[in-house]
């Protein structure tokens, strides 16, 4: 990396701001093209909810964090299922109505190992599901200036049938990339 790009002033010209929080799930109310979706799927019951959730690091101020948090909204016991590569991260330019994600995180190149993991969940309780994180030195190589709206997605297989999967996406706000003045 180039000596200027780690300067404090470089980072101040490439602010990245993320204005979320806690949104529930939604439909696509638009044209918008889904990108790619994560490598493996999410089970779980009509009697958990999702949300996405965005927090800031705290030891590293390059970095935004989402997560899916499941809740158990039901009477009883319920289980979520999934792999180790559940989640995908699309932005599309704030605005936009229709075409592909400006920046998806499924379309680098990689690998994923495919644990199973289980998390029972009691009535009432939550278990977060991590992201990628989103690196701020990163959006401002891969993607131009400008307002982007954030979404975390999960590919959940239906409750009638194991071989009908489909994208979740959630809302996480929204993420300024661009020089500040």
């Amino acid at each position: 990396m180039a000596e200027w790009a780690r300067t404090p002033l470089a980072l101040i010209a490439s602010a990245i701001v993320l204005v979320a929080g806690c949104r529930s799930a939604t439909d696509a109310s638009s044209d918008r093209q889904p990108g790619n979706g994560p490598l493996t799927h999410v089970e779980y019951p009509s009697s958990v909810s999702v949300e996405a959730v965005t927090t800031h690091g705290e030891t590293s101020a390059d970095s935004v964090f989402l997560s899916v948090r499941f809740r158990n909204t039901g009477s009883a016991a319920a289980t979520v299922q999934h792999g180790a590569c559940s989640t995908a991260i699309w932005l599309y330019r704030r605005g936009a109505e229709s075409g592909p994600p400006a920046w998806d995180s499924e379309r680098v190149e990689g690998f994923c190992i495919l644990p199973l993991h289980v998390a029972e969940l009691a009535p009432g309780a939550s278990y977060d599901l991590s992201a990628p994180p989103l690196s701020r030195a990163r959006l401002r190589a891969e993607v131009p200036a400008g307002s982007y709206e954030v979404f975390v997605v999960i590919n959940r297989w239906g409750d009638s049938s194991r071989s009908t999967p489909r994208f979740i996406v959630l809302p996480a706000g929204e993420i300024t990339v661009g020089l500040t003045n």
